[in-house]
């Protein structure tokens, strides 16, 4: 039992990238094994509409949630964690983006750090570098000042954590978490732990 709980169950959201998604798949089977279960909530895409042989292709179990409309990023990863709570409420989740940010070679990492002292229900990666454009960067910065300055927290990493099925049922049932999902685990009173 103890082991179930280090495979983790995989949160990926995905909007119209399937290239991406596949990727994905094949890095974790590479990285974690067959063990390992996805929940893609595919956010409503038309033209690129995830399938589940896309999981089975690569050796892996899961499932695809397909939205009917595309509801956004924090709002898709909320429906997987509910998916998570319900369905797995004894394994360890892993939220990731499915764009290639995040590292499936950094899981083990985040894992061991959940799980190497009683004294996290969640870790949380940072990102040390994105692509992404001068605007948005500049934009983020102006974000993540207005969210220090309105709640008085800083927030500083992004949605790829791990987390404990204590800390998947306590986020599913957080209303915040459906509005943004790093800001409902700061006000959820779990204990965070950060992965440098």
């Amino acid at each position: 039992m103890k082991e179930l709980l280090r495979v983790p169950v995989i949160v990926t959201p995905v909007y119209e990238d399937t290239e991406s998604a596949r990727k994905l798949f094949e890095d974790l089977h590479c990285e974690l094994g067959a063990e390992c279960y996805v929940v893609a909530v595919d956010d409503g895409s038309v033209f690129q509409p995830l399938e589940p042989i896309a999981i089975a292709t690569a050796g892996l179990k899961g499932v695809v949630i397909c939205l009917n409309r595309n509801v956004g990023h924090q709002r898709a990863i909320a429906i997987g964690l509910s998916y998570v709570a319900e369905h797995f409420p004894d394994r360890t989740c892993v939220v990731m983006d499915a764009d290639g940010e995040d590292m499936p070679a950094t899981i083990p990492s985040l894992i061991q750090l959940l799980y190497v002292s009683d004294s996290a229900d969640a870790v949380v990666a940072r990102r040390w570098s994105r692509f992404e454009t001068l605007r948005f960067r500049a934009f983020y910065t102006l974000y993540k000042f207005a969210f220090c300055t309105l709640t008085g927290r800083r927030i500083n990493f992004g949605n790829f954590m791990a987390l404990k099925p204590a800390a998947v049922q306590r986020l599913a049932a957080m209303q915040e978490l459906w509005t943004h999902v790093a800001a409902a685990l700061l006000v959820s009173k779990l204990r965070i732990g950060i992965m440098r």
